[in-house]
């Protein structure tokens, strides 16, 4: 008998195995937008971040203000996207100083002091925190 054309359970078994290896992809793809959109949003925080370490004014410890405010005097923004993201994301900062350990009779000599700043950015969507200890 000369066979010429495909037989119906060979074409199921082969649709079945496309299916398993689209729906391995499809999930394989899903995993990589969840992790690209993590690392994005780390991405802008550190850089949103680098922006108000970079200036510390006193003026500005325990206020709430946007990040366009807080930057637009050290740097010449041009983008009119970034501008809105900027305007967008608020930003309280404080800066808090601390005695970590204390010994003795004065505080002078024998003590450990701490520095925390403290970042919090904060959009319609998320918000931040960023705490940096200096000794």
């Amino acid at each position: 008998m000369n066979k010429k054309a495909f037989v119906l359970i060979e074409i199921i078994v082969s649709v079945v195995l496309l299916s398993i290896a689209g729906t391995a992809l499809f999930k394989a793809s899903a995993n990589q937008k969840k992790l690209y959109s993590i690392t994005s949003k780390k991405t802008d925080f550190l850089r949103y971040t680098s922006l108000v370490l970079n200036k510390h004014s006193t003026d500005l410890h325990n206020k709430d203000i946007n990040l366009y405010d807080f930057s637009k005097s050290a740097y010449s923004i041009k983008n009119d996207n970034l501008i809105k993201i900027l305007k967008n994301t608020k930003v309280h900062y404080s800066q808090k100083n601390q005695t970590l350990l204390s010994y003795g009779d004065t505080k002078e000599n024998n003590s450990i002091d701490i520095l925390i700043d403290e970042i919090t950015l904060s959009n319609t969507k998320s918000t931040s925190k960023y705490l940096s200890v200096k000794m």
